[in-house]
This record gives C-alpha cells, sequence and structure tokens, in this order.
C-alpha cells in the first residue's frame, strides 16, 4: 500500500501532463475536418460535415509541397553541415590537449543558456551588414550555428 501511494502522485502528475498536452492536439485534429464558420461557431464540437478537401486545398493552393520540399532540403543541408562541423569540434576537444581547451568547450556549451530571442536582433542587424538577410545562405548559416552548442555538447560525451 505504502509503494502504489508513493507512486500514485507521480501517474497524476504524468496524466495532468498528458491531458495538457492532448486537448491542443485534439481541437488541431478536430479543426482540421472544420469549415472555418464551425471553427468560429463550435471550437469543441465533432464537425457536422467531415471537410476532407481541407487538406487538399491547404496542399495545392498554398503552394505546401513546395515549402514542405524546402523545409525538407534546408533541414538535410544544416543538419548534415552541423554534425559535420560539431563532431569535429566536439573531437578535438575531448581528445586532445592544449592550452585553453576547457574554456573553449565552456565558451560552447554557454551557448546552450543564451536563447534565441536575446540574439535574435543583432543576428537580423549582422545579417542585414553582411547581404544575406532572407538569402538562402544566411538562413543555412544561422541553423547550422544555432545547432552547434547542442551538437558540441552531446558529442563531446561521446567521444571523451
Amino acid at each position: 500500500m505504502k509503494r502504489i501511494l508513493g507512486i500514485s502522485p507521480l501517474y497524476l502528475l504524468l496524466i495532468v501532463w498528458l491531458l495538457f498536452i492532448s486537448i491542443p492536439l485534439v481541437w488541431v485534429i478536430l479543426s482540421a475536418f472544420k469549415t472555418n464558420a464551425e471553427i468560429i461557431a463550435s471550437p469543441w464540437n465533432i464537425p457536422k460535415i467531415w471537410q476532407w478537401q481541407n487538406f487538399k486545398r491547404a496542399w495545392f493552393d498554398t503552394h505546401f509541397d513546395r515549402y514542405f520540399l524546402n523545409s525538407v532540403v534546408y533541414t538535410a543541408i544544416s543538419a548534415s553541415v552541423g554534425t559535420y562541423i560539431s563532431a569535429m569540434a566536439a573531437y578535438v576537444l575531448a581528445r586532445y590537449r592544449f592550452k585553453g581547451n576547457r574554456w573553449l568547450y565552456i565558451y560552447f556549451v554557454l551557448g546552450l543558456f543564451v536563447p534565441f530571442y536575446l540574439a535574435m536582433l543583432p543576428t537580423w542587424q549582422l545579417f542585414r551588414q553582411l547581404g544575406i538577410l532572407g538569402s538562402p545562405i544566411g538562413l543555412l548559416l544561422l541553423y547550422v550555428v544555432w545547432c552547434l552548442p547542442w551538437s558540441i555538447f552531446i558529442l563531446y560525451g561521446y567521444f571523451e
């Protein structure tokens, strides 16, 4: 009985968390099958007529296929380049001892504690000055740079 009472608050917390996560997800799924008028009139009700053409309209009318392909390409390139760079950096930091090794690792790890919204304006200004604001190179550079602290931190532990 003691063991069951000790675990039940954890289960209760997990059930509350599950509901907290699931309710918005259910709402989004239900809304995907409704008309705009139904979403506004009754956001939580089941759709009267399931609007399957919403998916067709979303795919073709908004050029979602092109945007999806862009996302796949940018993600693949930035993940590959970021992994390659961070693997090399993490390997050197973990395996070779040189002056400033520990400080360089700490410098990379400190990048984990910088929230994006804090660096967003300076990054935007820098990219504008460099002439890469809104360009594919700028976007790839941003993705790669922001993945480096996490990747180096994880791969450092593996290589060490």
